[in-house]
């Protein structure tokens, strides 16, 4: 009986670890990330260019606030930021805020400009948005 019992945790006690050992190695679901987020900018005309962020989040009818930044070696420049209490996500979490700046905003350093955004949502977190290069 003894044995019996012994046996049993065993299997028990291997059945968890499986179950364990499963859930640990299981690949993160990037469709359940707090906040996602994509950086472009574009020409808009007469030294303007249009700064959008497009993104996700898992907090619905929440406020999006975008921080612009510069990318330098030492340290990294505020630019601007924008959205705030204007904007929000969509009742699925989706949210899409733009302005429009002059170029001199985003000339951050001498020769080419390495852009980012570090955006906010409310009940949301905050993520960092891809670097977008050129010369503003």
């Amino acid at each position: 009986m003894n044995v019996r019992a012994t046996l049993l945790g065993m299997a028990a006690a291997g059945a968890l670890v499986g179950v364990v050992g499963g859930s640990a190695d299981a690949a993160p679901h990037p469709e359940l990330a707090a906040t996602t987020a994509t950086l472009y900018i574009s020409y808009a005309g007469s030294g303007y260019y249009n700064v959008v962020v497009d993104g996700h989040s898992s907090a619905a009818n929440a406020t999006v606030g975008v921080r612009v930044k510069g990318s330098d070696e030492w340290f990294d420049d505020s630019l601007f930021s924008f959205g705030g209490g204007y904007s929000h996500t969509d009742p699925w979490g989706g949210f899409n805020v733009a302005t429009r700046v002059h170029g001199s905003k985003l000339d951050e350093d001498w020769g080419q400009d390495e852009i980012y955004a570090i955006v906010e949502v409310s009940g949301g977190g905050s993520v960092r948005t891809n670097t977008v290069k050129g010369y503003y």
